[in-house]
């Protein structure tokens, strides 16, 4: 299907749109994202500003649940990435002494958010999880 005259000016008028919407959606995930971040690396002991550091804060991230950022490669690695995040916000509330289940499940399905709350929270950073057993 082709478009012709006044339907193709609409299309290309709403694609601006589209993109300047998606930018502001993903610019304020990303800052939640920081935000949460900051306090959660502070509790931790490591420099709240690195959360801002795009590669670095995802490295640090992976430093603080698993104990090491080498782990964070493997998000490189297509297919696996996914089950490495979906494990990463599944376990990051557990570093920070948070074992409820239904917690958990929330970690996995709105990470930003559970970062804001953690950082922001009385919950104490314990230590990686394999300190944690």
């Amino acid at each position: 299907l082709s478009l012709v005259g006044s339907e193709m000016c609409i299309r290309d008028r709403y694609k601006g749109v589209i993109k300047v919407i998606t930018t502001t959606i993903v610019l304020f995930l990303y800052v939640i994202n920081a935000i949460g971040l900051w306090k959660m690396f502070e509790k931790a002991g490591i420099f709240g500003l690195w959360s801002f550091v795009p590669l670095l804060n995802i490295w640090l991230l992976f430093k603080i649940v698993y104990g090491t950022g080498i782990a964070s490669l493997a998000l490189l690695i297509p297919i696996i990435n996914f089950f490495v995040l979906l494990h990463l916000n599944y376990s990051q509330v557990r570093v920070y002494g948070q074992e409820d289940l239904l917690f958990k499940i929330i970690s996995v399905f709105f990470p930003h958010l559970t970062r804001v709350y953690i950082g922001w929270s009385e919950l104490e950073y314990i230590g990686p999880l394999r300190s944690l057993g």
